[in-house]
């Protein structure tokens, strides 16, 4: 059993066993205590085996699973003990095991809520610093762009900082000529070979239009086959040559790989700097023909 799985599960069992010893203790009490004693921690305990059902079947990384499980435990702990000594130190004498249990079933929604907190935190921090490392790296590729002397540089520059920047399992530049009416699509530079690959390259790029402003279209479920297999994403950004555009192609053919709004904004990003140095090949080009 994997870490993550034991670790959910665990948390489970620990929701599963609480909610056992509250049904245990709440038999010996009248209807009264059981709706204003029990009835909360029921559902107390009832929320952590949730939590540890939502992070099996979400398949939550380990690491986030094992704070979920630390912070529950550790909350519960710290709360039990301290309601217990306090009320101890007030009243000399009690039933210790009921309160305990109690203070260890709030405590542990409590915990289980910080870790929540936590978890997302730090999911939070780690994507935004992956998005700056990403956007760094770009701001490179952006330079080496711009002192580009010829369309293939351009193209396999485009290629390399979609497979190194942006998650998908292959990238595209392609030409598509429209002097003669037709659009006429020509791959530059791929990652994806075939028939099958090419077939969806030169769809995606004959149906993303430049716009004024420049933005990345996201196709979802596409239903051309990518050799055997229907591609479940693409994301897709043309700019304006003279002679039609160039378009920049990324394709996913996995479910485990989504396109989010940083991979929307690196690709439009590397799009402008593509565009400014298209234009400065084409610029030598005609002055190179004068």
């Amino acid at each position: 059993m994997r870490r993550e799985t034991l670790a959910a599960v665990t948390l489970s069992a620990l929701g599963v066993g609480l909610a056992a010893a509250q049904a245990l203790t709440a038999g010996d009490g009248t209807t009264a205590v059981v709706a204003i004693r029990t009835g909360p921690m029921l559902a107390v305990a009832a929320a952590v085996t949730y939590a540890g059902g939502w992070a099996t079947l979400r398949d939550v990384p380990g690491g986030e699973t094992d704070r979920l499980l630390a912070w529950t435990v550790g909350g519960g702990a710290t709360v039990a003990a301290v309601s217990t000594l306090a009320v101890l130190g007030v009243a000399g004498s009690i039933a210790v095991a009921g309160l305990l249990l109690d203070g260890f079933t709030g405590g542990a929604l409590l915990g289980l809520l910080v870790g929540v907190y936590d978890v997302r935190g730090r999911a939070d921090r780690d994507r935004i610093q992956a998005f700056a490392r990403s956007a760094s790296a770009l701001n490179t590729y952006g330079k080496a762009l711009n002192s580009s002397q010829t369309l293939d540089e351009i193209s396999a520059l485009c290629v390399e900082a979609v497979e190194f920047l942006i998650p998908g399992d292959g990238a595209a530049f392609l030409l598509v000529d429209e002097t003669d009416g037709e659009p006429a699509v020509t791959v530059v530079d791929s990652t994806l070979r075939g028939d099958e690959e090419l077939a969806v390259l030169e769809s995606l790029a004959a149906a993303v239009e430049p716009d004024e402003e420049i933005e990345a279209a996201r196709y979802a479920e596409t239903t051309v086959e990518l050799g055997g297999d229907s591609p479940e994403a693409a994301l897709v950004i043309s700019v304006r040559t003279d002679r039609g555009r160039a378009t920049i192609v990324s394709l996913s053919t996995t479910a485990e790989i989504d396109y989010d709004d940083e991979d929307v904004d690196l690709l439009e990003t590397l799009a402008a700097h593509a565009s400014t140095a298209l234009a400065g090949v084409e610029t030598q080009a005609a002055v190179g023909v004068e």
